[in-house]
C-alpha cells in the first residue's frame, strides 16, 4: 500500500483526494454539539427553545445518519457490528431491572441517545479529514466555552469558587478544556498549527482546566500527552523537541493556574499535588468497595440503576443518580460480568487498534482523545455521561478507512518512512 509523502515543514499538508480543505463541515459540527451538548444546554441564553437541545440535536444527528446511509446505499464499515453487538450485551440484564425514576432514564438513554453516538460516526466521519474537522468542531464549542470562563476569571467575580461556563458542571468544563489543550498541543508537535498559536492554546486551555479544580480531566490530559511522546514522537528529534515545547507549555499553564484560579480549585489541584484524599475521592473509593463486593455475588449484574438501589450512598432509593464513577465497574455490577468482559475487551482492542495505526495526525488526534475520556470515565460519570468515548470507540473501529490508498491522510513529519 502506497502512501503520499510528508509536506515540506511548514506547508499546507496535502489532503486525501476528494478532500476540501476547511475548519469545519456540518456534519462534524452537529455531531460535535451533540456529544457536547450536556456541557452548555442549562445556559439561559437557551432556554427560548421550543424543545430540549440534546432532543434536538439527536435528531439533527439521526437525520444526517440516515440521510448519509441513504446516499450510500446503505454502507457501512463491518466493525461497526462490535459496537452493535455491544449495546446486545448491555440489553440482557433489562428484564430484571427494577425500574425506579433513575433506573429508567438510564436506559431509555442509553438505548437512543449513547447508541446514537456510538453508531453515527461509522457515517458521518469516514474520511480522514471529516475526523479531523471532527475534532476542530469540539475544540471550536470548548473554545467558546473557554472564553466564557475566561471573562469570568478576569473580572474577579468573589463568587466563583470553582471555573465553569455555560452552566457547565467544573468536570465537564474540565473535560472540554483537556480536549483543547491535546489538540493544540498535538497539531503543534505535528508541524500543523504555528508554534505560538499552538503554545497560546495550550497554556489558555491549561489555566481553564485547573480552573474548574477537575482534577480527573487533568490527569487524563497529563496521562494521555506522557503516552503519545514514547508513542508517536520518539524516533524524531525535531518533533521531540517540539514535543518538549508542548510539555512546557503545559508546565507554565500549571504553574499560572494555581496563582489565578479560584481559590478552591487551587486548594483541589495543591490536594492532588500532595496526594491528599478529600471527600470526593473517599467517597468513590467507597462506592468501588462496595461494587467490587457485589460484583462477586451477582455475575448476572443487578440491573441498570442497581447501584442508585442497592448501594444507594445517599439515602433516596433509586430517586437520584448514583453510580460507581467508574465505567468498567459499573457494566461489571449493573450488567453483570458478560457486560463488564465484553466492554474491558472492547475497550482494549480498541485502545490497541487505534495505537497501531499508521502515523497521521489524525489518527494521533483519535489516540489522545480515546484515552483521554478512557481515563476520565474511570473516575466520573455514568454510562451515558461517557458518550464521547463511544463515539470515539466507533471512530477508533472505522479508523484505518478502508480506501486509504486513495485517501490517505496527512502523515506526520517525524515518522519513519516519510
Amino acid at each position: 500500500m502506497s502512501v503520499r509523502a510528508a509536506p515540506p515543514q511548514g506547508a499546507r499538508p496535502l489532503l486525501p483526494d476528494g478532500e476540501r480543505p476547511g475548519l469545519v463541515d456540518l456534519r462534524g459540527m452537529v455531531l460535535a454539539a451533540y456529544l457536547s451538548v450536556g456541557s452548555f444546554k442549562a445556559d439561559p441564553r437557551l432556554q427560548w427553545l421550543p424543545v430540549d437541545a440534546t432532543l434536538l440535536l439527536a435528531l439533527a444527528v439521526a437525520g444526517l445518519t440516515c440521510l448519509d446511509l441513504l446516499l450510500s446505499g446503505f454502507r457501512i464499515h463491518r466493525n461497526a457490528g462490535w459496537m452493535l453487538l455491544l449495546f446486545a450485551v448491555f440489553a440482557v440484564p433489562v428484564p430484571w431491572t427494577e425500574f425506579h425514576a433513575y433506573a429508567f432514564e438510564k436506559v431509555s438513554r442509553f438505548f437512543t441517545l449513547t447508541l446514537i453516538a456510538a453508531v453515527a460516526p461509522f457515517v458521518l466521519l469516514r474520511r480522514p479529514g471529516a475526523v479531523h474537522r471532527f475534532f476542530n468542531a469540539l475544540c471550536l464549542i470548548s473554545a467558546v466555552m473557554g472564553i466564557d470562563a475566561a471573562l469570568q476569571l478576569l473580572q474577579g467575580s468573589g463568587d466563583v469558587t470553582r471555573l465553569s461556563a455555560f452552566g457547565a458542571n467544573p468536570i465537564s468544563f474540565g473535560r472540554e478544556m483537556g480536549g483543547v489543550l491535546l489538540w493544540c498541543a498535538a497539531l503543534g508537535v505535528e508541524g500543523r498549527l504555528r508554534v505560538d498559536v499552538a503554545v497560546a492554546g495550550v497554556v489558555a486551555a491549561g489555566v481553564l482546566l485547573v480552573g474548574s479544580g477537575s482534577r480527573g480531566p487533568l490527569l487524563a490530559a497529563l496521562g494521555a500527552l506522557a503516552a503519545a511522546g514514547p508513542l508517536f514522537y520518539w524516533r524524531s528529534s525535531r518533533v521531540m523537541i517540539r514535543f518538549g515545547l508542548a510539555a512546557a507549555a503545559v508546565a507554565v499553564a500549571l504553574s499560572l493556574a494555581l496563582l489565578v484560579s479560584p481559590e478552591d480549585s487551587g486548594h483541589r489541584i495543591e490536594r492532588l499535588a500532595r496526594g491528599a484524599l478529600g471527600a470526593s475521592e473517599l467517597t468513590r473509593l467507597d462506592a468501588y468497595a462496595r461494587s467490587l463486593r457485589l460484583i462477586a455475588d451477582h455475575p448476572e449484574g443487578i440491573g441498570w440503576g442497581g447501584f442508585a438501589h442497592r448501594i444507594d450512598q445517599l439515602g433516596t432509593a433509586g430517586a437520584d443518580r448514583q453510580y460507581p464513577h467508574n465505567l468498567i465497574l459499573e457494566a461489571f455490577l449493573e450488567g453483570g460480568w458478560l457486560a463488564g468482559l465484553y466492554l474491558t475487551l472492547l475497550l482494549a482492542g480498541v485502545g490497541l487498534r487505534i495505537s497501531s495505526l499508521r502515523p497521521t495526525s489524525e489518527h494521533h488526534g483519535v489516540f489522545l482523545f480515546y484515552l483521554f475520556f478512557l481515563l476520565n470515565s474511570m473516575v466520573s460519570g455514568d454510562l451515558n455521561d461517557n458518550r464521547h468515548l463511544f463515539a470515539l470507540m466507533a471512530i477508533g473501529l472505522h479508523a484505518g478507512w478502508d480506501d486509504e490508498q486513495a485517501q490517505g491522510g496527512a502523515r506526520h513529519v517525524g515518522a519513519s518512512g516519510a
